[in-house]
């Protein structure tokens, strides 16, 4: 039984790979998927504020999806619980892709569940982009960090794998596996963003955010993608935006901000739920993160209900919103 792994085509710098075990399993331990809770106490409508996330970033023709999306859930992590105190600070990729060899580089990829315990992130801690520079390559070497500097960690032994994959159980209980894997990835997204993946067919490369996105029968499947996780809506909840009907998950990628929803912001998505979309609910994960002594007291003072969504109607009457529901409109007519 081997790691699953993400990896990317270098001419599109869209992460690939397959999906090769239920669990991802390394030397020291197992990630096993938690308990799923009563879904009676879930709110119909949530999503973490955009404006409080980190700036969409864009892996470039590197397989970097899977260090990317470890590094913006940790930073928004500890942002969203600040307050904002901490900031839209990236944390860096280009660390674990340099100084960790467990991965298959720039063509092939990596595993996020694989990085969660690694000692570069419990121990040493990831720093700042500034101090060690995306630069979308395998050949960069691993830099020594300044004394000092502020570094990221994880909380050892955290690691939790949120799913169980659909593809492994008779097809008579598959729904109740999707239902229970929904349940998890929820509660967990409540506490913060949470790593996802994509299964990638050529039309998502086209995904404007016009709709809710389903894979285009007879679309060519190209691999998968690791992204964050950062909301969802639940069916008939969105009534202001047309073709948004259907339940859905909010996710960001890494392509870059000149793809997906349209908008204030681009590099986000909204993806069927309910159904295994593109493998959405097939795989997701999130670790414990260290909050740095810097933002402590701000954390202990954070009402974290200022930092999300919990209803539709209270994302609809913020005027500090990131996706105008206007202009979703607006797109929608130019479109037609």
């Amino acid at each position: 039984m081997g790691a699953r792994t993400i990896a990317v085509a270098a001419v599109v710098g869209v992460c690939l790979g397959v999906l090769l075990t239920l669990l991802y399993i390394n030397r020291r331990r197992i990630y096993t998927a938690v308990a799923a809770a009563a879904p009676d106490d879930l709110p119909t409508y949530f999503k973490w504020k955009e404006r409080f996330l980190v700036p969409v970033r864009n892996q470039k023709g590197c397989a970097a999806c899977w260090a990317l999306s470890v590094c913006d859930m940790m930073s928004d992590t500890i942002n969203l619980r600040s307050g904002g105190q901490w900031g839209r600070n990236h944390l860096s990729p280009q660390y674990l892709i340099s100084c960790w060899s467990g991965h298959e580089g720039c063509n092939t990829g990596g595993s996020p569940e694989g990085t969660y315990d690694l000692p570069q992130l419990t121990d040493a801690g990831i720093p700042l982009e500034e101090e060690f520079p995306y630069v979308a390559t395998d050949t960069a070497p691993c830099k020594a960090i300044t004394e000092g500097v502020l570094r990221v960690r994880t909380v050892k032994n955290t690691g939790r794998d949120l799913c169980i994959d659909p593809a492994t159980v008779p097809e008579n209980v598959r729904q109740q596996v999707i239902d229970a894997n929904i349940v998890r990835m929820k509660k967990a997204l409540l506490n913060g963003p949470i790593v996802g993946t994509l299964r990638v067919h050529e039309d998502l490369y086209k995904y404007d955010g016009l709709a809710i996105y389903q894979v285009t029968p007879g679309s060519r499947q190209i691999g998968y993608h690791a992204v964050e996780v950062v909301g969802w809506a639940n069916e008939e909840v969105n009534f202001a935006e047309p073709g948004f009907d259907d339940a859905y998950w909010v996710v960001r990628s890494s392509w870059g901000d000149n793809w997906g929803a349209r908008g204030i912001r681009y590099g986000f998505a909204y993806v069927k739920m309910g159904c295994n979309e593109a493998d959405i609910e097939s795989r997701a994960s999130v670790c414990e993160v260290e909050m740095p002594e810097s933002v402590k007291d701000a954390i202990a003072a954070t009402d974290i209900d200022t930092m999300r969504y919990t209803s539709y109607t209270q994302y609809v009457e913020d005027p500090e919103r990131s996706h105008f529901v206007g202009a979703m409109v607006k797109n929608h007519a130019h479109a037609t």
